[in-house]
């Protein structure tokens, strides 16, 4: 994981875990003196779709949508499912809300310039989004690992959107069960750090230092090359919480 983003991420997901168990979004509390049938958070839940996977206007006026965030044990429609799994689109909410650049919820998968997919656990850090496979897929956000990050017995904290009672919530998973996880890694940044980072310098000056570098070389870039970046599009209006492959796609649910 980046080291610019990493605690960030953290406090951000853990933020939205509060109040526990089932945090900002669920269907377990109702909000006060509000219908008990609309689900509490569920303006939040909105933004995360908006924000993740740029759904607007015209996603909450088909018909079902906006009773799929809006109301208890209800899901966006999707065809041949249940319905919409949110797990990815909350993770990819909060590498944006820490200001990760470019990314977005591809329906399925996390998409962005420095966003990298590794199979299996080793090299996970703190930030990083895991995936659990089976009969269906979650992702979630790593927010603590306890023990070796190389063992596959260590245990790690992670942060669940769409978990129990559609709930965000906080579990302990050991590194077995990971199939694979996405990781932010700028390799520009990477070797600016090298050259530039030194333990004996305070974090706080550095960092800033080696974000100013990379930007200056970015813009460098875009200024002397051939040719402009391509911005990446959207995703498709369906999200499903689903690993890219086909081999790999399910959905999920805790």
């Amino acid at each position: 994981m980046d080291t610019r983003y990493a605690n960030t991420i953290i406090n951000v997901a853990r933020g939205e875990a509060i109040p526990p168990p089932y945090g900002k979004v669920n269907d377990f509390l109702t909000e006060p003196g509000g219908d008990p049938k609309v689900r509490y958070g569920w303006k939040r839940l909105k933004e995360y779709f908006e924000v993740a996977a740029r759904y607007n206007d015209g996603h909450w006026r088909i018909p079902g949508y906006l009773d799929g965030v809006k109301l208890k044990n209800k899901r966006i429609p999707q065809p041949g499912q249940s319905g919409i799994q949110w797990c990815g689109i909350f993770a990819t909410w909060v590498w944006i809300k820490a200001g990760v650049p470019g990314v977005y919820w591809a329906s399925p998968g996390i998409k962005g310039p420095d966003v990298k997919i590794i199979a299996g656990f080793k090299g996970i850090g703190l930030g990083d989004i895991g995936v659990q496979t089976g009969g269906l897929v979650h992702h979630f956000i790593i927010s603590k690992i306890n023990g070796p990050p190389d063992k596959p017995g260590t245990t790690v904290e992670t942060i669940n959107g769409n978990s129990t009672y559609q709930g965000i919530t906080t579990i302990s998973r050991p590194l077995s069960a990971f199939s694979y996880y996405y990781t932010l890694d700028s390799g520009f940044f990477g070797v600016l750090q090298k050259m530039y980072g030194s333990r004996r310098r305070s974090r706080a000056r550095v960092v800033p230092t080696l974000e100013r570098l990379h930007l200056r070389t970015h813009v460098t870039a875009a200024l002397l090359g051939p040719g402009k970046a391509s911005v990446p599009g959207p995703g498709s209006g369906s999200a499903a919480c689903a690993l890219p492959g086909a081999a790999l796609s399910g959905t999920q649910t805790q």
